[in-house]
């Protein structure tokens, strides 16, 4: 934890932009919730247990709710990490953002 703390604070990185992040960890997260759905179909038991008293509607709503307070979380991680750099949210990304060459 000190290091991480310790690269936060020291460290540069390029960030890609709020939509692109938090898009890869619904992504992520769907892809690892999906697996999790394969294991209790093949294997015969849920890895977490709160999705075996489930009916099958609720379990995809908590699936979805789980990926999307993921990406909830990746926005606050982001917010913060401009915050701690000092660069703000918006100087943080504006590197990703392409400019066309304007006409004369």
């Amino acid at each position: 934890m000190p290091l991480q703390f310790y690269e936060l604070v020291f460290g540069h990185h390029e960030r890609p932009s709020k939509r692109r992040g938090a898009a890869a960890t619904v992504a992520f997260c769907a892809i690892y919730l999906s697996w999790v759905v394969v294991v209790a179909k093949v294997g015969g038991y849920w890895v977490y247990p709160v999705l075996e008293v489930l009916n099958p509607i609720q379990r995809v709503a908590f699936l979805v709710l789980c990926s999307f307070f993921s990406a909830a979380l990746y926005l606050f991680g982001h917010w913060t990490n401009g915050i701690i750099s000092g660069g703000g949210t918006e100087e943080a990304t504006e590197g990703h953002r392409k400019r066309k060459p304007k006409k004369n």
